[in-house]
């Protein structure tokens, strides 16, 4: 076999060898990207499932412009303040529906902790609060509800009348 012949493989071999080894390292980093994006989203539907809230009671009276609330923590995490001020509070009846933007003070929603049972200010399991919805107009007599849409999607509603 001429010289030729056996260097022009030898070249051709490397190539494939060096091909071979661009393609597994794409594969191998494309695998591990989406590896670490599996990993990220189980840790985002681990803290979804933790997360959860429900109202377990909600009031008004005819003519009065606020509404009260009770909401309890019935998840397995605990809320920092400032994310319990990225829920969303939403108030209606048939013919309307309010989105609440919190406050912290006058029109717009508010909330203290009931029975901050360790003083650390978090929203811990089990612990309840009280939002209030201060509104710019009196509400008459009639079916409501309110929905409390914690900040990472869980909701809970309660209907009330008046």
């Amino acid at each position: 076999m001429p010289t030729g012949y056996v260097i022009a493989e030898a070249i051709i071999l490397i190539a494939a060898i060096v091909a071979a080894s661009a393609f597994s390292a794409s594969v191998f980093t494309t695998l591990g990207d989406l590896g670490q994006a599996h990993r990220e989203k189980i840790e985002r539907l681990k803290k979804e499932l933790s997360i959860d809230a429900e109202i377990i009671f909600a009031t008004s009276t005819s003519g009065s412009s606020e509404v009260k609330a009770w909401v309890k923590n019935t998840g397995s995490s605990d809320i920092h303040p400032e994310l319990v001020k990225l829920s969303d509070v939403f108030l209606g009846n048939r013919s309307m529906l309010i989105s609440i933007p919190y406050q912290g003070t006058s029109l717009g929603w508010t909330y203290i902790a009931m029975n901050d049972v360790d003083n650390d200010g978090r929203w811990d399991p089990g612990e309840t609060l009280l939002i209030t919805i201060t509104l710019n107009f009196t509400l008459s007599a009639g079916e409501y509800f309110v929905r409390f849409v914690a900040y990472l999607g869980q909701r809970s509603d309660y209907y009330f009348s008046i």
